[in-house]
């Protein structure tokens, strides 16, 4: 009989264990790349002169790829297509401009787990929902 109880307090044990692994939250949002060095590696991507002038707005989806997509949006500022292929950009299948040669906006997409930039957009303006502000 003590051989059942046993094994019976062993398998509540098992469960428990489980049950209360299951329930913690998976944010690897913040566990792979914190929001700080998002925007540190996409800045790393804009001339300085663009980038003291921007602000930034982040957001991070989760349903883009296994463990998410960080979107870091820069807008208010002025540059050029000119400008920006001076500082290393260049047209191709991760790179692209809108219609005009001036822009105001620039979206980039970095992987949460490998970090590496995925792709980089210039716009003349932004038409959309706004992702959530960092403060």
């Amino acid at each position: 009989m003590k051989f059942n109880h046993k094994r019976l307090l062993l398998l509540i044990s098992i469960i428990s264990c489980l049950l209360l692994s299951c329930s913690q939250p998976n944010d690897k949002s913040e566990e792979i790349i914190s929001r700080e060095e998002i925007i540190g590696m996409a800045s790393s991507q804009l001339p300085p002169e663009v980038l003291s002038k921007s602000k930034i707005y982040t957001y991070f989806d989760s349903e883009q790829s296994t463990n998410g997509i960080w979107q870091v949006y820069f807008y208010g500022f002025n540059t050029t297509r000119e400008e920006l292929e001076e500082f290393g950009w260049e047209e191709g299948e991760n790179v692209s401009f809108g219609d005009s040669d001036e822009y105001h906006g620039v979206m980039i997409y970095i992987d949460t787990e490998t970090r590496c930039i995925l792709s980089k957009r210039a716009f003349f303006i932004w038409l959309g929902p706004g992702p959530s502000e960092v403060s």
